[in-house]
C-alpha cells in the first residue's frame, strides 16, 4: 500500500450546551465553513445563522441517512470548491461519519476511493465486510473504521 498523510481536527468541543460558544470558537479558526448537519437536531438551524452574524461564509451539506461512497465524494467536492477551513458536524451517527470523512478528505488528493486502500473490485461488493477483525484484514477494518458504511 502507497503511503499517505491524514490532517487530524485542530479541536474538537463536545457536551452539553457547548453550542452556546460554538459559532466563536469555530469563526476563530476561520471564517470559511462547511457545516455537516442532519435534519434532527433543532438547534443547528440557529448555529447557522450564528455562524453568518461571526462573520463566516457557510456552505451547508446535509446528510441523508448512511453515506455512500458517492455522498461523501460529493460533499467532499462542496468542501474543495468551498475552499473550507473548518468543517463542523452536528447531528447522529451516520452525519458525523459524514462530517468525518469530509474533514479528513477535503485536504487530500485525488478520489475518495482512492483511501480505502482497497481493489474497486472489493469496495465495490462489499467483501471487506465479509472479513473478520483478525488476521490480515484487522488494517483494513481500523483505516476503514469511519468509511464503515461506504462499501
Amino acid at each position: 500500500m502507497t503511503g499517505f498523510a491524514l490532517t487530524a481536527p485542530k479541536r474538537t468541543i463536545f457536551g452539553r450546551d457547548c453550542r452556546a460558544t460554538a459559532a466563536a470558537e469555530i469563526a476563530g479558526i476561520g471564517p470559511r465553513v462547511l457545516l455537516v448537519r442532519g435534519r434532527s437536531v433543532a438547534w443547528v438551524g440557529e448555529l447557522a445563522a450564528d455562524l453568518i452574524r461571526s462573520g463566516c461564509c457557510l456552505q451547508v451539506v446535509y446528510s441523508a441517512g448512511e453515506p455512500d461512497l458517492e455522498g461523501v465524494r460529493n460533499a467532499v467536492a462542496v468542501a474543495r470548491d468551498h475552499r473550507a477551513e473548518c468543517i463542523v458536524s452536528v447531528g447522529g451517527g451516520a452525519t458525523l461519519d459524514l462530517g468525518k470523512a469530509v474533514a479528513g478528505l477535503c485536504v487530500s488528493e485525488g478520489d475518495v476511493a482512492e483511501y480505502l486502500a482497497l481493489p474497486q473490485s472489493v469496495w465495490r461488493n462489499g467483501s471487506i465486510l465479509a472479513r473478520n477483525n483478525s488476521g490480515p484484514a484487522r488494517p483494513y477494518m481500523a483505516r476503514l473504521r469511519v468509511f464503515r458504511r461506504l462499501i
